[in-house]
């Protein structure tokens, strides 16, 4: 029985290990067709992070790229003015618009040394009523008088108030900013006699006409503060003046506001009959008031050597204006 047995044994033993053998290739085969797919799936899996990757780093540079631009605007734009020291010249920005300033340090003070021109050009024959837009008028209603000698401003725009202010009372603060950028402020009339003391005591000794006895008639600060060119000679009593300290003070002219006829009277005056010629007044209204209709202006004039002032000058009418810095 157990020669039978061993025969058995002997005899199927060959098929044993066929089927053994059999087996054991099938598996290696399947495990090819799931490390395949596991292959494509990590090729998957690798393209889809190098995409989002790319994605990614692509998004970031877009960002860097924005926010440098951003950046890059936000610094170029200072709105401090680059001059420290006493009769030093620079520029400063005004970052609501991008518009470069030239400025002046005039004794302790540091003023704006051209005409601001900020806002949206008001029709010569509508008013600056609208409170919520800053308005500002170019003289004969050409944006190149803007350009040059800056715009014209009714006082209670130039303030930054309501339009009701040019016919009721209001109490300036100190520093009131108004309409001028940030850092800056509307002069008041205290400003204005502190440059006039500094030019007068600095600046041309003698000037303008005289006396019988030979005494000047007029102090010289007007003539320090124009512009050398751009001034009409009133009979040689005026003209342009040294611009000594860097004011460059500009005939920009006004916009008045005609009472009697309405919009429609509305015209300008003083400044000159083209861009780039000779003018005749410059003028500059103060943060204070006079009345509760009125204020006080400073002016340049081709027919004067001094700074002179008006006390009531209308506040419906529209003057230039240089801020200085807080």
């Amino acid at each position: 029985m157990k020669n039978y047995t061993v025969m058995i044994l002997l005899l199927i033993s060959p098929y044993l290990t066929f089927c053994s053998t059999s087996n054991t290739h099938t598996n290696p085969e399947s495990n090819g067709d799931g490390d395949s797919d596991t292959d494509s799936d990590s090729d998957s899996d690798s393209d889809a992070d190098t995409d989002t990757d790319s994605d990614s780093d692509s998004d970031t540079d877009s960002d860097s790229d924005t926010d440098a631009d951003s950046d890059s605007d936000t610094d170029d734009c200072v709105e401090i003015c680059t001059a420290t020291q006493n009769g030093d010249q620079g520029t400063f920005c005004d970052s609501r618009d991008n518009h470069v300033y030239e400025c002046v340090v005039i004794g302790n003070q540091i003023w704006m040394s051209e005409n601001l021109n900020y806002g949206e050009q008001v029709d010569a024959h509508w008013d600056a009523t609208d409170d919520g837009v800053d308005e500002k008028f170019c003289f004969d209603d050409d944006v190149a008088y803007c350009e040059t000698y800056g715009a014209l401003y009714q006082w209670a725009e130039m303030m930054g108030l309501a339009y009701s202010y040019n016919s009721t009372s209001f109490i300036a603060a100190e520093n009131h900013q108004g309409i001028c950028p940030e850092g800056w402020h509307v002069p008041d009339g205290d400003e204005w006699g502190d440059v006039s003391s500094y030019v007068g005591s600095n600046g041309t000794a003698s000037c303008g006409p005289t006396d019988s006895s030979g005494t000047m008639t007029e102090n010289c600060v007007g003539y320090d503060l124009k512009s050398s060119s751009g001034w009409g000679d009133n009979e040689g009593i005026g003209g342009p003046g040294t611009d000594l300290f860097g004011f460059n003070g500009l005939a920009g002219g006004m916009w008045y506001y005609d009472e009697d006829d309405g919009p429609f009277g509305n015209n300008f005056d003083w400044a000159p009959f083209s861009v780039g010629g000779n003018g005749f007044r410059g003028l500059f209204f103060v943060s204070q008031e006079s009345g509760s209709t009125t204020s006080k202006v400073y002016h340049l004039g081709d027919d004067r050597f001094n700074l002179g002032a008006y006390n009531s000058a209308s506040k419906l009418d529209a003057y230039s204006l240089r801020c200085v810095q807080n």
